[in-house]
């Protein structure tokens, strides 16, 4: 091989190492669902409880952490606390890991649940600039119980609505926004 097939295959190569650069480079640059929504997620919502009857609003201070583990796994930390004029304060929060599923953009929770255990099923799901979590269960009366909790990306942040059904009936419903805090 003379100096003109030596060049020739040192431009080979280099084009081939090129080539697998930029197509790792695109792979490492695509992002996984969740993406957009890691890090910790601050702000307030309003919870409206009751029926026809009467309505009863409580504000809620609201803070989302969501952890990338890998491409096919995160973990959802969500706390709030709700706040009661002279009563005292009400603070609720779960962690959930989530696996990727077969089923398209589905992820189910790690925690297997048991229906007839207190521990509820829980799935997330993305579609464009959101996702949602959908659990369900069982409550201390036998009652089913379906809680849905949708968030959006929205100027300025985030946006969160959530609801309870309990034997097919709202009995919560909270509507809030929350901002990404700085790493």
């Amino acid at each position: 091989m003379g100096i003109a097939g030596s060049v020739r295959a040192a431009a080979a190569a280099l084009a081939l190492t090129v080539g697998f650069a930029a197509a790792g480079s695109t792979a490492a640059l695509a992002e996984a669902p969740i993406d957009p929504f890691v890090g910790v997620w601050v702000g307030k919502g309003v919870e409206q409880e009751g029926s026809a009857q009467w309505i009863n609003y409580k504000e809620r201070d609201l803070t989302i952490r969501v952890q990338k583990i890998d491409d096919d796994s995160f973990v959802l930390n969500s706390t709030h606390v709700r706040l009661s004029a002279g009563n005292e304060d009400v603070i609720k929060g779960q962690a959930i890991t989530f696996v990727k599923a077969e089923q398209g953009d589905l992820w189910a929770a790690q925690k297997v649940c048991d229906k007839l255990m207190d521990a509820f099923c829980a799935w997330a799901r993305f579609e464009g600039e959101g996702f949602t979590v959908t659990t369900f269960g069982f409550d201390e009366n036998g009652y089913a119980v379906n809680q849905t909790y949708r968030r959006y990306l929205a100027e300025p942040g985030m946006q969160l609505q959530y609801s309870r059904v309990v034997d097919g009936k709202v009995v919560r419903t909270v509507e809030g926004e929350l901002v990404k805090q700085p790493d």
